[in-house]
């Protein structure tokens, strides 16, 4: 049951995010993803605006409950405790304002053994974070790269690593594709996207259709 003041801690993801655990928002009602559906980038294939309208239809009230609560700075009581190795943001959304990142940045810092990732296309906001707080040790910060069969090799400014996607199966550059709890890529098998020196900061993937 959803308690006002908390946010909703998605533990059971699946496919490749399968024993990930996760704070998503709603795809469905970000006006940066509304506006990113109608464009040629991938977010015009975006699997998480499927996903929301059709067969997880009822995930959208729990994550629409925690844009609602991540669009202002919360208070550090309400924040969540982590007890995970690992976590996401963004499995499904997008930052939607600076408070939004701003929350973000606070529950890393709650929680300094939970190596928080966030997935972000949203360079004006990390960059007026940027400006204004220092970035915890256990804090990573992904650019997801919009165009397809573009690979950027260095991350944008502010950021940690750049996530990028292809669409031929056959490119030699994918190096993700299996289960991020099972992922062996980097040095001596750690996972890249939750390893600040996992010695990969150049993700490809392949296009999901």
């Amino acid at each position: 049951m959803l308690q006002p003041n908390k946010l909703h801690i998605s533990t059971k993801m699946s496919g490749k995010m399968l024993g990930i655990h996760a704070l998503n928002t709603n795809t469905l009602t970000n006006e940066f993803c509304k506006h990113m559906n109608q464009t040629s980038t991938i977010c015009g294939n975006c699997y998480s605006y499927r996903m929301l309208d059709t067969y997880r239809k009822s995930c959208t009230p729990l994550y629409q409950h925690n844009s609602d609560l991540l669009k202002h700075v919360m208070q550090w009581d309400d924040l969540p405790r982590l007890y995970t190795v690992d976590f996401r943001i963004n499995a499904h959304g997008e930052l939607i304002n600076l408070n939004h990142m701003i929350n973000v940045h606070n529950i890393a810092s709650k929680n300094p053994s939970t190596v928080v990732t966030l997935w972000s296309k949203r360079r004006d906001i990390i960059n007026k974070y940027q400006k204004q707080y220092t970035q915890p040790d256990n804090q990573i910060l992904i650019f997801s790269n919009p165009v397809v069969d573009s690979i950027m090799e260095t991350p944008p400014a502010g950021y940690d690593k750049v996530f990028n996607v292809v669409s031929d199966p056959l490119n030699p550059r994918i190096n993700c594709g299996s289960r991020c709890r099972d992922c062996t890529i980097g040095k001596g098998g750690t996972n890249a996207c939750y390893t600040l020196d996992s010695g990969v900061d150049c993700i490809v993937e392949l296009e999901k259709n």
